[in-house]
């Protein structure tokens, strides 16, 4: 079987991070005198956006596991392997089940544990890498939110405008903002019962988008954007921000374009309205719920008669579940799943890894608060000599090592305030299934939304066959099974 490795980089922009991890986990082979027979390579690939699937290295690294055809495996660090939670528990319990020795490539990654505990260990680390990745994301976003909102970042202009790259700004495209205004002035004149009509009406009257006919769609993009009076929004992680500062690009004042929007909307074709009410329409294993034969996901079937709502595979014509019937069953032995789980061992044993996690990390703390206050000490000494200082270059010296011996205080601090986070993870975790215990008897009495996401919290996957599902929850990857008759 052969020795491998796992590389990853998220964007073209961390190039540097391939050859980075490369030669640490070259390093690394040569100390366990392990050569690699092949690497696995996955570049400008996002874990947090991909799947398992879309990721083609990952994938044929994990069919060769699957295979027995790796025996070890090294990589830089568990982040590398998945940013979600779900996805590095399927990998670890793949790597379990074939003992696949993984050695990582960073020196402040702790060695992969097969053990009860470190299953839970590595439910915990994966929690926190998705957190990581999270706030990296949230950082970014936070970049993008300011850069927009102090008119650094334009984004991408609509139909009548373009950017001056030299100056930074926005300017009119006259004769498209021409046809922006008839556009607007079409629609506001009430002429139109459809969308379709007020389409049909733009293309007859010889109006064209660069060339071509406009449809119900672009005209709906032109008419709803605020830009054309003079406000500018972008979405940011879902949330929108309004920048009012362009009035002198604007061609149609405030009250004729809300106007305009009351209009469209009224115009717009409605689709159909369902019989069945919205909690009956809610499949609340939608998404989790996966076919045995094929591993695709069992698509929502509605049916007029609410008795005949399945889950079906679009696959395998014969893979499908009534929905009452699962949705049910499925409550039913999630809780007596974590009634069992709360009277085991379980809490005991989270306690003990709670207990000696702690230890470590509040050794690491005080190791670290003595690392602090002797860079505070340090910090305080080369002030005093940099006013002392007379000469010029002196000074420029001891500025250099102060800002060297700052960042590393910084850096201090974060850690510091991570391994903080580290400790409330540990205790929350255990609190969250003590949470789950207490919120499942009441499930019929929540909200339709919230029963959907508490399900999908605890419930890592369900695989249907023809005569059964099998339920494997995520905390800490346990597992329960029902047979049943199918509902035609």
């Amino acid at each position: 079987m052969k020795t491998v490795s796992y590389l990853r980089n998220s964007t073209n922009l961390q190039k540097n991070s391939i050859d980075m991890q490369r030669d640490t986990i070259l390093t690394r082979s040569i100390e366990h005198l392990l050569p690699i027979d092949e690497e696995y390579l996955d570049e400008d690939i996002s874990a947090r956006k991909l799947s398992i699937n879309q990721r083609p290295a990952l994938k044929k690294l994990l069919d060769d596991i699957e295979n027995d055809n790796v025996q070890t495996l090294f990589v830089y660090k568990r982040d590398r392997l998945a940013r979600q939670k779900e996805e590095y528990a399927k990998i670890y319990r793949l790597l379990k089940d074939k003992k696949i020795k993984v050695i990582f490539g960073a020196s402040d990654e702790s060695p992969i544990d097969y053990t009860d505990v470190g299953e839970l260990f590595e439910l915990i680390r994966a929690c926190i890498n998705e957190r990581e990745g999270n706030q990296i994301i949230e950082r970014l976003m936070q970049t993008r939110k300011t850069n927009f909102l102090s008119g650094k970042t334009v984004g991408r202009l609509p139909y009548g405008y373009k950017l001056d790259k030299d100056s930074n700004k926005i300017e009119r495209i006259e004769h498209q903002l021409e046809i922006v205004i008839k556009l607007y002035n079409e629609l506001l004149s009430k002429k139109h019962a459809k969308v379709r009509n007020l389409t049909k009406a733009v293309n007859e009257a010889g109006l064209t988008k660069d060339g071509k006919p406009w449809t119900a769609a672009t005209i709906k993009n032109v008419i709803t954007n605020p830009i054309y009076m003079g406000t500018r929004e972008m979405n940011i992680n879902k949330e929108k921000l309004t920048l009012e500062k362009f009035k002198h690009i604007s061609i149609i004042d405030s009250t004729d374009w809300y106007e305009a929007q009351k209009i469209l909307e009224e115009i717009s074709s409605k689709t159909g309205s369902s019989n069945h009410d919205k909690k009956q329409l809610t499949f609340l294993l939608d998404g989790i719920l996966f076919c045995k034969e094929c591993n695709q996901l069992l698509k929502p079937n509605n049916a007029r008669n609410l008795d005949n709502l399945k889950y079906k595979c679009s696959e395998h014509s014969h893979i499908y579940i009534n929905k009452e019937q699962v949705e049910q069953t499925t409550i039913k032995m999630s809780l007596e799943f974590f009634k069992n789980l709360i009277k085991s061992n379980f809490t005991g044993l989270s306690q003990r890894y709670q207990k000696d996690c702690k230890i470590a990390l509040e050794q690491e703390i005080k190791q670290l608060n003595q690392q602090i206050d002797s860079i505070q000490n340090l910090l305080v000494q080369h002030t005093e000599k940099w006013l002392e200082a007379n000469n010029k270059s002196k000074k420029d010296q001891i500025m250099s090592d102060l800002i060297k011996k700052h960042d590393k205080y910084t850096d201090e601090l974060y850690r510091k305030e991570n391994i903080y986070s580290e400790i409330s993870e540990l205790v929350e975790m255990v609190k969250k299934i003590s949470d789950y215990h207490k919120e499942l008897p009441n499930f019929e009495k929540l909200d339709t939304e919230v029963q959907q996401f508490l399900l999908k919290d605890i419930i890592y996957k369900i695989t249907v066959s023809s005569s059964s599902f099998h339920i494997v929850f995520k905390h800490p990857f346990f597992e329960a099974k029902e047979a049943f008759n199918n509902v035609p």
